[in-house]
């Protein structure tokens, strides 16, 4: 996420960094009054700009209390707008710490704060990035339904000051929500809305992948756009569509290319990975091919790592990724191999919903170890890792979550064969 600036300035909000899919940005937003008022608002501008600073180093907890200053200061001037904008920015820094109750104070305010005034374009910007902060703690929190209503907003209102970028990304925001709300049809007609400004149905075939081609060709490739593919072509694996998901992320890692982002590469190899998976694992496809394929999708996975390997999410997302693939494959001793490499960052996977998901899904990979040959990790160790993870999940508030730890708790206890302790949690999830 990324800090707002000061309102005659470009509006920009912080952003904040939430593990392995959504930024959340620190606005940067200005409205600086004509005449004498420049001077009498340096201090306050000089406040929002050290605070960007130290929130681009990482230094959030020293951020706030200058963030707080500047509220007060553009409170005490009786300047609304700007103190919207410091709110806004505050609540993003806080965010950073996993401080969600104050992050939802300090948003919630913002937007109160913005219905009191008037309708200008500066407001409208303000609102449209505090409304996407304000998405970004909800999904983190489980809130998808209301993620899903603050990032429609959002998108209305970039597109009414024809924000094209800020609109795209506040869709792509759109269509995660509705794939947490399972809603994956509704989730590919928008992000071909987005893409083409049409909303067909999602039955994806060459010609539309060959148009899609051909307009990122004619024109500069924008991160939005090379995001908004990766998109599609993940929900197109979901909803079966293997072919098209393969062609159409193809597509955007040429996309992905020009622009020599390694970390949307990544993405995108990891994407690719994941949908050459779903193919092997069809019923249909012969043994030999099956494994041809398994092969295929370690490589992306590993291609995937090593080109984010400075970026914590995405290269464990995809070494987590290849892991359960090599136990899936039966390739025990590299299997082994890999957890060994993994197992002593495991502990540093960040307090947020997919740093919470990261640890499930290694849980239920070690599962699986534990019942192999290998017999290790023990069953005891996959317990502690999941009671830990539970606290975390509550502090977070994200009930999805908690019952999904819950329920792999009480799989858990089923191979132990204490099966009151299965259904117990089987109840409470």
């Amino acid at each position: 996420m990324k800090l707002l600036d000061l309102v005659s300035k470009p509006i920009l909000l912080f952003c904040l960094s939430v593990l392995l899919t959504v930024a959340i940005p620190m606005a940067t937003v200005g409205v600086t009054p004509p005449g004498a008022m420049v001077v009498a608002q340096s201090s306050q501008w000089q406040l929002v700009e050290e605070a960007r600073k130290l929130y681009d180093a990482g230094k959030f907890l020293e951020a706030v209390p200058l963030l707080q200053q500047a509220a007060a200061d553009f409170e005490a001037r009786g300047d609304y707008l700007n103190q919207a904008m410091a709110l806004s920015n505050l609540a993003a820094t806080v965010g950073q710490l996993q401080q969600w109750d104050a992050a939802e104070v300090a948003v919630n305010n913002s937007i109160s704060l913005l219905a009191s005034q008037p309708a200008s374009r500066e407001k409208s910007r303000i609102l449209a990035q505090t409304r996407d902060i304000q998405g970004k703690f909800l999904i983190e929190r489980g809130r998808l339904p209301e993620a899903l209503e603050a990032w429609q907003e959002a998108a209305q209102l970039y597109g009414e000051i024809d924000a094209q970028d800020q609109l795209m990304q506040a869709q792509i925001n759109q269509s995660r929500a509705l794939q947490g709300l399972g809603l994956y049809p509704r989730a590919c007609q928008l992000l071909l809305g987005a893409l083409t400004g049409e909303s067909p149905s999602c039955d994806v075939d060459a010609e539309y992948v060959a148009l899609l081609e051909k307009t990122w060709q004619n024109q500069p490739v924008r991160l939005p756009v090379v995001r908004a593919i990766n998109d599609l072509g993940n929900v197109l694996r979901v909803l079966g569509q293997l072919e098209a998901s393969e062609q159409v992320l193809s597509v955007g890692l040429k996309a992905a290319q020009q622009l020599n982002i390694p970390e949307e590469e990544a993405k995108l190899y990891l994407n690719l990975a994941n949908t050459t998976r779903a193919v092997a694992n069809q019923p249909t496809v012969a043994t030999a091919q099956r494994q041809e394929l398994g092969q295929k999708s370690l490589e992306l996975y590993q291609k995937a790592a090593q080109l984010d390997a400075e970026m914590w999410p995405m290269q464990m997302q995809a070494q987590l990724n290849q892991l359960s693939l090599l136990v899936d494959l039966g390739k025990w001793s590299e299997a082994q191999s890999l957890w060994r490499s993994l197992e002593p960052v495991v502990k540093d996977f960040p307090v947020s919903r997919n740093g919470l998901y990261a640890k499930i899904n290694l849980a239920q990979t070690l599962m699986k170890m534990a019942q192999s040959p290998l017999g290790t990790p023990s069953l005891t160790e996959v317990r502690d890792l999941l009671d830990n993870a539970l606290q975390p999940a509550k502090i977070l508030g994200n009930k999805p979550i908690i019952a999904h730890i819950l329920e792999t708790q009480g799989r858990l206890w089923e191979l132990q064969q204490q099966l009151d302790k299965a259904a117990a949690l089987t109840t409470e999830a």
